[in-house]
């Protein structure tokens, strides 16, 4: 699931080049329904969707028929094309593969051209059981969970939301963190990556502190 991301990239390009916007409305037909995540698959053919309402779907609930659709609006050879200049050249989008440092540039290269789609698409999930979990409430993450069997992964950005008295500015700066797994036990999984999360999370705010 990780690679809706490079999706909702793409069509976030498309709005700034003024070839989409948030409210174009897709008519969802009964062939577009994909299971295994989110709701819209037992929406009814005929439902009205705006570009936004399925970015929103696929960022928070992962759903798998907004991926779909918005890949077809997007188009899956621009969506190559993008993920090349997110400097994932070595992840194969149509067989979903991708490697942690690949996912880390994604991340990078995004947060410094949409900070705010993401922060509206992407933070507050309904998969706040992984690197959410491994850091302190006042700490906001967003991010992109990635599940499957022997695959229980998670990746994004984490904001510390700890402001200096002082200045009002934040002492502690964004960090991206990746944890990709295969292979795994999943009950394994679910108890070590927010284990590791809070090692890195512990580890970083220590050098930011300089303690």
């Amino acid at each position: 699931s990780i690679m809706k991301i490079p999706i909702m990239a793409t069509v976030l390009n498309k709005i700034d080049g003024g070839q989409l916007t948030y409210e174009n409305i897709y008519i969802l037909k009964d062939t577009d329904k994909e299971g295994g995540s989110g709701p819209i698959e037992f929406m009814e053919a005929g439902t009205k969707l705006s570009v936004r309402n399925l970015l929103e779907q696929m960022g928070k609930k992962s759903d798998n028929t907004a991926a779909r659709v918005l890949a077809d609006i997007a188009g899956r050879g621009d969506i190559r094309k993008e993920m090349k200049n997110l400097e994932m050249k070595g992840a194969d989008f149509d067989n979903n593969v991708l490697s942690a440092y690949e996912v880390a540039m994604m991340w990078k290269n995004l947060w410094n051209k949409y900070p705010t789609a993401l922060d509206s698409f992407l933070k507050k999930s309904i998969y706040e059981e992984r690197i959410p979990q491994g850091v302190p409430d006042m700490v906001e993450v967003v991010h992109k969970v990635g599940t499957g069997e022997g695959v229980w992964t998670d990746s994004g950005i984490v904001m510390p939301q700890i402001p200096n008295p002082k200045s009002q500015i934040p002492d502690f700066k964004p960090f991206v963190l990746v944890i990709l797994n295969k292979d795994v036990d999943i009950d394994e999984a679910k108890k070590t990556v927010p284990e590791l999360t809070k090692m890195l999370w512990d580890f970083e705010n220590s050098r930011s502190t300089g303690q």
